[in-house]
Parts: structure tokens; C-alpha cells; sequence
């Protein structure tokens, strides 16, 4: 009975401590995120499909976390080789 009785203690303990950090984090998780402007690199030239797609779902982004989504299209040789800014 008494190993019983401690098992349930110590599941009780930290079934606690894990509520008590997960309400720490969801504490932090309401700060203002993103806090800049959010660069968005398309791989392929302006005004192709993926151009104007990515520009509607950047809209649709800005307008659901207030912040600012820049489309930066940047064409190369190959897609595959996308550069690092």
C-alpha cells in the first residue's frame, strides 16, 4: 500500500509541475511574434505563378499577424540553388 501511495504522490507532483510550465509557456507565447518584417524568398522570376501565389498568401499573412510579408523574388540558373541572405 505504501509503495502504491507514493507512486500516486509523485505522479500527482509531476502532473503539477508540468501544468505549472505549461502555463509559463503559453505566457510567452502571447508577446507579439513576428516583430519585424517577414522576407520571403521566391526562387522563380516576377510574375510567374509562384510569384503571384506567394504575394496572395503574403497578403493573407499580413493581414493575420499584423505584420509586414516582403516578396523578394530572386531567379537563378537553377531553382535548386537558392541564395542564402
Amino acid at each position: 500500500m505504501t509503495r502504491y501511495f507514493h507512486r500516486l504522490l509523485l505522479g500527482l507532483f509531476l502532473g503539477l509541475i508540468s501544468y505549472a510550465c505549461s502555463a509559463q509557456v503559453a505566457n510567452a507565447q502571447k508577446s507579439d511574434y513576428p516583430t519585424r518584417s517577414v522576407k520571403v524568398i521566391v526562387p522563380f522570376s516576377t510574375g510567374s505563378g509562384a510569384d503571384h501565389a506567394s504575394r496572395f498568401f503574403g497578403d493573407l499573412l499580413a493581414k493575420h499577424f499584423g505584420q509586414n510579408f516582403l516578396i523578394e523574388n530572386k531567379t537563378m540558373k537553377s531553382s535548386r540553388s537558392i541564395p542564402k541572405s
